[in-house]
């Protein structure tokens, strides 16, 4: 195994259902030397790899990621939440009103928090499980003050977020801050205090930090950084990101070994697997025929929700998935979700997008001389099987250059080196890779300003 001492960046996605995170060697930009952090290790998720983003404040303390999900289960039928989907909170028209509007009671009983502090704790969390996933690797020596940070986000179009960058970059520095502060506590069985957590908030929020972030990247364009290929043959690469949250498509242009973006290709879409979760849930309390009035279809909608990711892979992967409530088993068919009106505005825009970007990647590709446009998906909607058709399909009516879908799992990924835990998830894991390796003419220092236009 190939250790590096010295200075090293690391790119946390902290996405809408799990955060990643991915290190390499300052000014490396070769997949290979990447390390996908094995953050989640010892949290009882599902993978090493993916932290569920998650949080939960009780009576006592604030709980994190698998603990946080567990916690509300136990207490659905109270009507008590989870803190879910922070980066879908941080692309709100007016970033610091929405930060500084206290969480709901379901979420905050004790009314002590205010979703920027929420968001800020999470942080900490994740950067404290960031620091343990780089000790534990022998193959990442940091030397002292030598760990930089990127960020993912996906294409926020409001020009209200002009400043979006300079506010996460000093909720990153608070985290931070928290992170050196507190992480027994963060880690504890028990959830950081709930005095702890607001007194810590309070006493970064005043304070003077060093800088902990370099910049942040599109997660279009970090997702197709990690495939990008700098050879000394033209390329033009495609990608289609579908999260929890957004759906980001992206296209990369190679030349002369240099990387750049083909801005025009740019698209964010809302149509990602939250609202697809959505259309499922409904399907799911329109069928259970003893979920008849609203209380008892609000509880199957609460319950359901906690689980409605695994049951949607059973539904595209299997073709039905079931779910027993009150006795009675309601099951829904891949056909009927394919039926319903919903769905299909859902993969029309998703279609009208993906048709839209390629038409500019493949028009760019002319320009090259390219014959193809790669195509990578990612995300979490890599492997649903509608995406891929739509990518399959893809027919650009103006140009010479025709899509070519290529495999989601590289070759280099299957590499000794990450034990067989990589290749399985990584579609979730290419944007924090390719975060980490990303040349610095990819990063965005300002919401809609590039590092190196």
């Amino acid at each position: 195994m190939n250790t590096s001492r010295g200075a090293w960046r690391v790119c946390v996605d902290f996405g809408t259902a799990l955060s990643k995170a991915a290190a390499a060697p300052m000014n490396s930009t070769d997949p290979g030397a990447v390390r996908p952090l094995a953050i989640a290790k010892g949290l009882a998720a599902g993978n090493p790899l993916m932290a569920p983003c998650a949080l939960f404040v009780g009576d006592r303390g604030v709980h994190f990621g698998p603990a946080a999900l567990a916690r509300v289960s136990e207490l659905v039928e109270q009507r008590r939440e989870a803190m879910l989907s922070f980066k879908t909170i941080l692309g709100a028209a007016d970033l610091e009103g929405a930060l500084a509007l206290r969480a709901p009671r379901a979420i905050d009983p004790s009314g002590a928090f205010d979703r920027r502090g929420l968001v800020v704790l999470f942080l900490a969390w994740i950067l404290t499980l960031v620091d343990g996933a780089i000790e534990r690797d022998p193959a990442i020596q940091v030397e002292p003050g030598g760990l930089r940070i990127r960020y993912s986000r996906p294409g926020w179009h409001s020009q209200a977020l002009n400043n979006s960058h300079q506010i996460v970059s000093r909720m990153f520095d608070e985290a931070r801050a928290i992170a050196e502060r507190a992480r027994a506590s963060l880690l504890a069985p028990g959830g950081i205090g709930l005095d702890e957590a607001t007194a810590l908030l309070k006493e970064v929020r005043g304070l003077s930090l060093p800088q902990s972030v370099e910049g942040c990247l599109l997660e279009g364009v970090a997702a197709a950084a990690c495939h990008a290929s700098t050879g000394s043959e033209p390329a033009v690469s495609l990608v289609l990101d579908m999260g929890a949250g957004t759906t980001d498509i992206a296209a990369l242009e190679i030349r002369d070994g240099q990387i750049r973006e083909i801005p025009e290709a740019r698209r964010t879409l809302s149509a990602a697997g939250d609202a697809l979760d959505r259309i499922l849930l409904d399907l799911f309390v329109t069928k259970a025929r003893n979920a008849k009035t609203v209380e008892q279809q609000s509880a199957l909608w609460r319950r359901t929700l906690l689980t409605v990711r695994e049951q949607k892979e059973g539904v595209f992967t299997d073709g039905r998935s079931s779910l027993r409530y009150a006795g009675k088993i309601a099951t829904v068919k891949r056909s009927e979700i394919e039926a319903d009106r919903d769905f299909k505005d859902f993969r029309r825009a998703l279609e009208q997008a993906f048709e839209a970007s390629m038409a500019q990647a493949a028009a760019a590709a002319d320009r090259l001389g390219c014959s193809t446009v790669s195509v990578v998906l990612a995300g979490g909607g890599a492997n649903l099987g509608f995406i891929q058709d739509i990518a399959r399909r893809s027919k650009p009516s103006k140009a010479k250059t025709k899509p070519k879908l290529i495999p989601t799992v590289p070759a280099w990924a299957h590499a000794e080196t990450f034990q067989g835990q990589l290749a399985p998830v990584f579609s979730q894991l290419a944007i924090a890779m390719g975060g980490a390796i990303a040349p610095a003419n990819l990063v965005t220092v300002h919401a809609d300003e590039s590092a190196a236009a």
